[in-house]
């Protein structure tokens, strides 16, 4: 999946918007679960996820942390 939002429309709610339409997709279409791969720097996307439930799966790549949404 991927959440993008230009820097002059950040900090609006935007992005949890969208995660949260692609959670209630996810969900009506009766999907198992939701991956992210996220860059660690990435403090704002994280914390947007982890409000929805989202928790960090293991992963060796230290480069990239991998969220998952698990219905």
């Amino acid at each position: 999946m991927a959440v993008l939002v230009a820097d002059a429309f950040q900090n609006l709610g935007l992005g949890s918007e969208l995660l949260r339409r692609l959670i209630q997709f996810a969900r009506d279409k009766k999907l198992d679960r939701i991956t992210a791969i996220v860059l660690p720097e990435n403090v704002a996307m994280r914390s947007i996820a982890a409000r929805q439930g989202f928790v960090v799966a293991p992963n060796e790549d230290l480069t990239e942390i991998h969220l998952v949404l698990s219905f």
